[in-house]
């Protein structure tokens, strides 16, 4: 066989190769990438839940104190509104915790396969 058959060959079995890492690349990539985007969005709801129910706590800065009689009744929030907070504000904690696990296994995987360098098999 010629040289030049032979680069050809070797050339080709290259090329192959490469084309393969490439593609094992671009998944690990798509891989990496929606996962972030699981975790991201799972903190935004998160937070945007968790934002939402301390505001409902907190008092409207630009509202005027108002002054109950004594013949007035006192407003007390409803029963099922106590429990729909409070509801609300567990299932905030958990989507944060199950978040903060996610980000935590992602990060471990992501530092053992950084510590892994795999190696080209010999031909």
């Amino acid at each position: 066989m010629s040289l030049r058959l032979k680069l050809e060959k070797q050339s080709d079995e290259e090329q192959k190769y490469l084309e393969s890492e490439i593609l094992k690349i671009s998944e690990k990539g798509k891989k990496i990438a929606i996962n972030g985007l699981y975790i991201a969005g799972g903190l935004a709801l998160a937070y945007l839940l968790f934002k939402y129910f301390i505001e409902d706590e907190k008092p409207k800065k630009t509202t005027k104190p108002v002054k109950i009689d004594e013949t007035s009744e006192e407003v007390k929030e409803s029963f099922l509104g106590g429990i729909t907070k409070t509801f609300a504000k567990e299932a905030a904690l958990i989507i944060l915790a199950m978040a903060k696990d996610k980000l935590v296994e992602y990060l471990n995987k992501d530092s053992e396969s950084n510590e892994e360098h795999p190696s080209r098999a010999s031909k």
